[in-house]
């Protein structure tokens, strides 16, 4: 969120959790256990639990969902991992990620074949401003 960030539709502040930063909190909204709304932007991972037949299709479902939200400035999807549920600490890379040229990053599937390249069908992946 930015400085001026705004949370409305019912809110709430609990559990340890700050606003600053010229943030307001109105409404229905909940902010807890912690979290805090200011002026200075913070990294999350949004854990969405999915049912599969095997590592490679819940990889192969990560890279969809990862493509379907490229758009957005915020997500970083070459950072995008899959764990097994019981297994939440051994994460498996979605995409190569190795750099290329120009900045860029390689947007082929983890542990591809062959060199790293832009694939045809799929735009490189730059990683969103920190």
């Amino acid at each position: 969120m930015s400085a001026e960030a705004s949370v409305t539709a019912g809110a709430s502040v609990t559990g340890g959790a700050s606003v600053t930063g010229g943030a307001s909190v109105t409404g229905g909204a909940s902010v807890t256990g912690g979290a805090s709304v200011s002026g200075e932007r913070q990294r999350f991972v949004a854990h969405l639990p999915v049912v599969a037949a095997d590592l490679a299709a819940a990889l192969r479902f990560a890279r969809s969902v990862a493509q379907a939200v490229s758009f957005l400035a915020d997500v970083d999807r070459a950072e995008a991992t899959v764990s097994y549920e019981d297994e939440q600490g051994v994460r498996h890379r979605v995409y190569c990620d190795r750099p290329l040229d120009g900045g860029r990053r390689c947007p082929r599937p983890a542990r591809h074949l062959g060199a790293c390249a832009p694939h045809p069908s799929d735009p490189a992946i730059q990683r969103p401003s920190r």
